[in-house]
């Protein structure tokens, strides 16, 4: 496969929004917004934003908000929740900076939900 200037590539259910739009500023924070997508199919069963086409699952993205992990699960923590949130802002820059400073805030957040 090769791509050109402009061309996006990817699965739509897991793609940034920055990079389903096709935007050449795209950094890890890109790759954070894609892991949450994964996490987040992992505690609810499907993917944040579904749709029946593509083009739809990009146009909500683009659009709305991931409905809360809690909205689906009560028994996931809020902590996690939150940090899930966080990573699926639709900005970059309200997401974390790095995998890193995403991963310490998943770990800090099921350490807050572990019974002592």
């Amino acid at each position: 496969w090769t791509t050109g200037v402009g061309m996006t590539v990817g699965t739509p259910a897991y793609m940034s929004p920055e990079q389903a739009s096709g935007d050449r500023e795209i950094d890890g924070r890109a790759d954070v917004y894609s892991l949450a997508c994964v996490l987040y199919e992992m505690l609810v069963g499907e993917p944040p934003f579904t749709a029946r086409s593509a083009h739809m699952i990009i146009a909500a993205k683009l659009s709305g908000v991931a409905r809360s992990v809690r909205g689906v699960r009560r028994e996931v923590p809020a902590a996690l929740d939150a940090v899930l949130a966080k990573a699926l802002e639709r900005s970059p820059t309200d997401r974390f900076a790095s995998a890193r400073a995403f991963g310490a805030s998943l770990a800090a957040s099921v350490q807050m939900s572990v019974p002592l």
